[in-house]
């Protein structure tokens, strides 16, 4: 097993033990919203859980118990404690965030070493958890403008705004910026989401590998195997490229259609080892 897989569990576990320490020090001002209350009782659940999660890999794979010290003040958000709830709660969505991205290049690294097959392997602990913790982002992205209107209220800032229904008094501020968070999160999940444009784009091939001495080249992008076209959609075309693959037995050759940097398409044959 790589050290390059063990070493970034062991920063995750450091990082997920910062981030349950930062929840058993919530102030006190933050635990009297009790929508956040809630919430901070929910993450802290999941922050036990995957540290847990991980110390049980970490031993499978040789590790030592806990993630470096190093990586652990390296996720500290700020000097100082947060005071309101709206300080809080930027507090845990940088951290979140940063778990996010851990676990996301946890996950690359996982199926590069193959550590994606079986009971408890390392890909699907990492996909589990970047679930959850995007989740959990959201779920601070509902809350944000409320909490902020709540943090304002609280400190005798009034709503000023002069819309019909504000200024009768029935402020509209906070439900308003809830549903323009949740509007441009929806509008923007697709933003660098990658489509194929009918064609997988060829990362380096592994050395000496069959696809290389055949000839693919990086920047190279499959646009059909076996004269059969990819679909546009990404997971549809990674589907057809494995199954179309996976029908070839040993010491048969499959046929890539190929675009070219320059644009041409040319075939390329690869014999199945």
């Amino acid at each position: 097993m790589s050290d390059g897989i063990r070493q970034r569990v062991a920063d995750l576990l450091a990082l997920e033990v910062r981030i349950g320490e930062a929840l058993d020090t919530v102030p006190r001002l933050a635990k009297e919203y009790a929508d956040m209350d809630s919430a901070i009782r929910r993450f802290r659940a999941l922050a036990t859980g995957h540290r847990d999660a991980l110390r049980a890999l970490l031993r499978s794979l040789g590790g030592a118990a806990e993630g470096s010290a190093s990586a652990s003040e390296s996720s500290s958000p700020r000097t100082g404690r947060p005071e309101t709830p709206s300080e809080t709660l930027e507090v845990f969505h940088r951290l979140f965030n940063q778990a996010a991205f851990g676990y996301s290049v946890l996950h690359v690294v996982a199926h590069r070493h193959y550590d994606s097959k079986g009971e408890g392997n390392t890909a699907d602990l990492s996909e589990k958890h970047l679930h959850e913790y995007s989740e959990a982002v959201q779920v601070i992205n509902h809350m944000t403008s409320d909490v902020a209107v709540w943090d304002l209220s609280r400190a005798g800032q009034e709503c000023q705004c002069k819309c019909p229904s504000c200024g009768l008094g029935v402020c509209l501020c906070s439900p308003h910026g809830t549903n323009t968070v949740s509007d441009i999160w929806r509008e923007t999940a697709s933003v660098g989401v990658e489509q194929t444009a009918g064609g997988i784009q060829v990362r380096p091939p592994r050395a000496n590998s069959v696809a290389s001495r055949a000839g693919l080249r990086p920047g190279d992008v499959i646009v059909a195997i076996d004269d059969q076209g990819l679909a546009n959609e990404t997971w549809n075309a990674i589907d057809t490229i494995q199954k179309g693959i996976g029908k070839h037995p040993s010491g048969e050759a499959i046929r890539f259609q190929v675009k070219r940097a320059s644009g041409d398409v040319e075939e390329i044959s690869a014999v199945r080892e």
